[in-house]
């Protein structure tokens, strides 16, 4: 327990003194800015590379894919049916689903688990880039424009713009056909890579937004509560699988993922609240490191 305490406290500390550099002004939104493109263009391929190089991957795990399509399509469905079919609705489809693996789960699994667990995390990923970053957002697009088309060109576009997406399907790949990347490449993507746990902690800190509103408290309890709720009966769903326990435990610490980022992005696209969701993915950051601790120590 302690090694685990440990270890958690460390990633604490980093989000702790990167907010509290934020909030004196000594690093400004533009350092935010530069740290999240530097992740999700450099360090986190980088870390994906290194973790799903020289491992076969076995046909029989995509069914993790699936998963991570999944758990989203089961998120959105409960955040809209728990609503009033009106805008509370659709703010609960977009801050109840989507998973923050690269940002935090990743950086956080690899740190207390073995290649296998990243693997799992990388599968379970797969599914819920595909998901959080584009499809959660046009399914509730078109339900708010019942008059438009379901735009799913343009949600794939979304999708595949991403970086880290194309790394691990290039992984996948590779791993399937058991080719390896020459060995003169590895120190190099190696010490990037080993960064990116620092990075991501860094950027969860700058993005941080605990400036509470009286207004927002029983909608943040609410949306908050809802997607706790829906965290544990996936938990419990995971648990009764019939898989192998290397597979369970990373699966099961995953559905504690705090909130995808994007989801802040999309609640202002589609004209709601962002604040009142920035202080959602806030407070959930919280929930999971103590819930994703919980995990490790007693599943």
């Amino acid at each position: 327990m302690f090694v685990i305490l440990a270890k958690a406290c460390g990633y604490l500390g980093i989000i702790l003194v990167s907010y509290v550099l934020k909030r004196k002004g000594i690093v400004n939104q533009q350092a935010y800015s530069i740290f999240s493109s530097l992740m999700l263009k450099l360090t986190l391929p980088c870390a994906i590379i290194m973790n799903m190089n020289n491992q076969h991957i076995d046909f029989s795990l995509l069914f993790i894919i699936l998963l991570g399509l999944s758990y989203n399509a089961v998120s959105l469905m409960i955040g809209y049916w728990s609503g009033k079919k009106n805008q509370q609705s659709l703010m609960q489809m977009i801050n109840v689903s989507g998973y923050n693996i690269g940002c935090f789960a990743m950086p956080f699994v690899s740190g207390f688990f073995d290649t296998k667990g990243f693997i799992v995390t990388s599968l379970f990923d797969i599914g819920n880039s595909i998901m959080c970053l584009g499809v959660n957002y046009g399914i509730a697009s078109a339900i708010k424009n019942k008059h438009q088309h379901f735009a799913l060109q343009s949600m794939f576009i979304k999708v595949f713009h991403s970086i880290p997406v194309w790394t691990y399907f290039i992984m996948l790949i590779l791993s399937f056909v058991s080719i390896k990347l020459p060995s003169f490449f590895l120190p190099f993507l190696e010490t990037i890579g080993n960064s990116n746990p620092f990075i991501a902690m860094a950027v969860i800190g700058f993005s941080l937004q605990l400036i509470f509103k009286k207004e927002y408290l029983v909608a943040i309890f609410r949306i908050v509560s809802l997607r706790l709720f829906i965290s544990i009966c996936l938990a419990i769903f995971t648990y009764l699988l019939p898989i192998d326990n290397s597979l369970k435990s990373p699966l099961i610490i995953l559905c504690f993922s705090p909130i995808g980022a994007a989801a802040v992005v999309f609640t202002e696209l589609l004209g709601l609240d962002y604040e009142k969701a920035a202080c959602i993915n806030s407070i959930y950051v919280i929930i999971s490191i103590i819930m994703m601790c919980l995990c490790i120590e007693f599943v």
